[in-house]
């Protein structure tokens, strides 16, 4: 109980920060309706989304998060969904590391689809090592990301060495989220619960 606990935790951990880094890549615009959403301004966040009227894979996210907000009176985890996908088949990789955490560890039936989200991790994992391999991953989020997937097995074989390499390397390129893990030991304290 208290492995699956875990892996829980640093899984919700994984495909949420995605959620921060999305904030920093969208359009000014776009960031505004983000800051609605996550200050849970559920009425001016919807009002600003009807107004876009660009059909993107950035604004699908945002109204995927909009309905996907717990705390929001109109919560709709189907419509979420349903946007995360669209999302997700627009091109969205922030929307992909969404699905795999729905797919993969949703306690709801109606969401959790093993075949999917092995798929979309073994692919996105794919492209994050071809980004790498390509040199195009100048700060470091990638290998931080892919090092996660590593460590906990998630669309590759399980390598913890490996994917705590893979965090120090993205460390080294000034990766905030992986100089934090390493001050706070966090990958290391996981990685030994889970071989235990």
């Amino acid at each position: 109980m208290k492995k699956k606990l875990i892996v829980i935790t640093v899984v919700f951990y994984i495909f949420f920060v995605s959620y921060v880094s999305f904030a920093n890549e969208i359009d000014e615009g776009l960031q505004n309706i983000f800051a609605l959403i996550t200050n849970e301004n559920w009425i001016d966040a919807k009002a600003a989304l009807q107004q876009e009227e660009k059909n993107t894979a950035e604004l699908s996210l945002l109204w995927s998060l909009w309905y996907g907000g717990l705390s929001n009176p109109k919560y709709d985890k189907h419509k979420s969904t349903r946007y995360l996908e669209q999302a997700s088949k627009l091109g969205s990789r922030d929307a992909q590391l969404l699905l795999i955490g729905r797919y993969l560890f949703s306690s709801d039936p109606d969401y959790t689809n093993y075949s999917a989200g092995v798929k979309l991790a073994t692919n996105l994992a794919d492209f994050y090592e071809n980004e790498i391999s390509n040199g195009r991953d100048k700060d470091g989020e990638l290998q931080r990301i892919i090092g996660k997937f590593y460590i906990f097995g998630i669309g590759v074989t399980k390598n913890s060495d490996h994917g705590l390499d893979l965090i120090k390397k993205a460390a080294k390129l000034g990766d905030k989220e992986a100089i934090s893990i390493l001050q706070n030991k966090k990958v290391e304290t996981i990685g030994h619960a889970l071989k235990n």
